[in-house]
């Protein structure tokens, strides 16, 4: 694995979590991303459940720091 997509990827999830994107939208946008490619049969097996829970979780331990 190349670290710099894991590096993105964790980047563009993160991003993505924080932005409450809904579970198929997440998926889209990480799908879309040429960079990403490497990872495309990974990212079409994201349960879309876990993501939920995952967008709660960044929700409260990551709040804006506005």
């Amino acid at each position: 694995m190349d670290e710099a997509v894991l590096g993105h990827y964790q980047r563009r999830l993160l991003a993505l979590l924080a932005a409450q994107a809904s579970p198929d939208e997440l998926i889209a946008q990480l799908r879309a991303d040429p960079v990403l490619e490497p990872l495309r049969d990974y990212i079409e097996q994201l349960d879309p459940h876990a993501l939920v829970v995952a967008a709660e979780l960044v929700a409260r331990w990551a709040p804006d720091k506005e």
